[in-house]
């Protein structure tokens, strides 16, 4: 019964279409980040409006509340984040559709989706990104259930984006943590090319039983490539998949094999083998190869 009642009482949606409330929760906000060093915040917005109704707001401008509350919320996150620079507040796309440049001032990073099925995030991610850049997508690695392979497709599905894990680590072997602590500082030798660089779609999940894309440094130098085997792909060849930005006279290092591969080569383009197991990726880390 008590669980009920602060559920209930968790769940009741504050009239941020009041000044008053506002600052009340701009000082409460206050007091909690300032309590502990915190340095990330999620932001979620899971309660739907049931009733569109302000007491604040006098009937003749009860049509407002929509619009108001959402001004309150930005004024709040505008004066927290200002207050905590150096809190990363992600929020949340799933509860209440927040993937909008409304929020972005305020919190760049974005849950995408509470769906991690690496399947289904393909599918996600790559429409996510026709419209947002990489840096504001939230990508998870989940529950493996103990299979490398497995934990493999995740984390090359979700690198597609700013990597994260949602899992219970004391559930898991030292062989898959000796895995992701490897995946971490993978991921972390060009996270900067996913976070800053610009992305290329080379085949779209939704038309192709496969996604292929690159993300590129402005000069060329450092490239990320994917290749991500979906549930329905057929085992065979994939179409030659052109990174055109490559520099055509220059050599470059994959960093994870060591292989050469010539610039002119990588621009008429790769064509690679589909297993067609479904849970199946490649990824290469090209970097300029100096003299």
């Amino acid at each position: 019964e008590l669980k009920k009642r602060i559920y209930a009482q968790v769940k009741r949606i504050l009239d941020l279409a009041n000044p008053a409330v506002v600052d009340a929760m701009t000082e409460k906000m206050t007091e909690v980040f300032s309590s502990a060093r915190i340095e990330y915040v999620k932001w979620d917005m899971n309660r739907i409006f049931s009733d569109v109704y302000s007491p604040y707001l006098p009937p003749e401008r009860q049509g407002e509340t929509a619009h108001r509350y959402m001004l309150g919320l930005y004024d709040i996150l505008s004066r927290v984040t200002a207050r905590f620079p150096d809190v990363l507040f992600e929020s949340c796309a799933g509860g209440g559709g927040r993937y909008d440049l409304g929020m972005m001032p305020y919190g760049i990073q974005i849950w995408t989706s509470d769906n991690t099925n690496p399947y289904v995030r393909t599918m996600i991610q790559s429409s996510a990104l026709l419209a947002y850049p990489a840096a504001t997508m939230s990508c998870h690695v989940s529950d493996p259930h103990g299979s490398l392979p497995s934990l493999d497709h995740r984390y090359k599905v979700a690198v597609g984006g700013m990597l994260g894990y949602e899992l219970n680590i004391l559930n898991m072997s030292e062989e898959i943590k000796n895995v992701i602590s490897a995946q971490i500082k993978q991921y972390k030798s060009f996270e900067h090319v996913i976070r800053l660089g610009d992305h290329y779609n080379l085949a779209s999940p939704t038309k192709y039983g496969y996604s292929a894309y690159y993300y590129t440094t402005p000069n060329a130098d450092e490239i990320v490539f994917s290749l991500i085997e979906k549930g329905d792909c057929p085992a065979g060849k994939t179409k030659r998949l052109k990174i055109k930005v490559a520099r055509p006279d220059a050599t470059y290092v994959d960093q994870f094999t060591g292989k050469t591969y010539g610039g002119e080569e990588l621009r008429r383009g790769l064509v690679l083998d589909l297993t067609g197991m479904g849970d199946s990726a490649q990824l290469y880390h090209f970097i300029l190869k100096k003299d």
